[in-house]
């Protein structure tokens, strides 16, 4: 079995990104890249909260992420909550 040369962590968020940011500053010297992909549109149609956009990308700014990624997701399927989740 070979040994794992490179770690990196993904998390994707649409709000609560405070915790992102507590989870980052604790694993950041265990994983050498942290991607974050941000979705700007809650699977209802809510925009996602400037804050938690300011919170990433000071997080990003201090090094605790390594990339941001955005994400859009495909509203035309109905959500979970529906109870359907074909289009």
């Amino acid at each position: 079995m070979s040994k794992i040369t490179k770690l990196g962590l993904g998390i994707v968020c649409f709000d609560g990104s405070e915790h992102v940011k507590n989870i980052c500053s604790e694993i950041r010297n265990e994983v050498d890249y942290i991607l974050v992909c941000l979705q700007k549109i809650s699977y209802h149609g809510e925009p996602i909260d400037e804050y938690d956009v300011n919170e990433i990308q000071s997080s990003k700014d201090v090094g605790l992420i390594d990339e941001i990624m955005w994400y859009n997701p495909d509203l035309s399927y109905k959500t979970y909550n529906d109870k359907d989740i074909v289009k």
